[in-house]
């Protein structure tokens, strides 16, 4: 039925691959990308220098990751982005019951609720080493 299997190690990978778009598109992004412009124009075009221009760029772009990572620290960007690859994975759009929709949607709600509080064990826990 699924393309792809769904566990919770892809329901993390798919969530911090999304956490870089939502960051740039929803979060602090915006700012990163027009401090990147400006100070590209500052080294490439006022000061010629290149090597200045490539130092930036690792600036911004370690910036960035910083941002990245404090955005998926926020449990309801988590729970966002958790439940839009739940849904994106598991489409209840071919179910034409009203009923067995809503137990759907609820069973992806709980599937959500379940990834959060295991994310969180492993931030306070540590991994299972299994």
């Amino acid at each position: 039925m699924f393309e792809r299997r769904l566990t919770f190690r892809s329901l993390q990978s798919q969530v911090a691959r999304r956490g870089v778009s939502h960051t740039l598109l929803r979060g602090q992004g915006g700012f990163l990308i027009f401090l990147w412009v400006v100070g590209m124009v500052v080294t490439l075009v006022l000061l010629g220098s290149q090597l200045l221009a490539l130092g930036w760029t690792g600036f911004i772009l370690f910036s960035g990751y910083g941002m990245t990572r404090a955005n998926l620290g926020d449990l309801q960007v988590r729970e966002s982005l958790l439940r839009s690859v739940i849904e994106e994975l598991c489409p209840p759009g071919e179910i034409m019951d009203g009923g067995l929709r809503a137990l759907v949607h609820q069973g992806a709600g709980n599937l959500v609720r379940v990834a959060l509080g295991v994310d969180v064990l492993e931030k306070t826990h540590g991994p299972d080493s299994d």
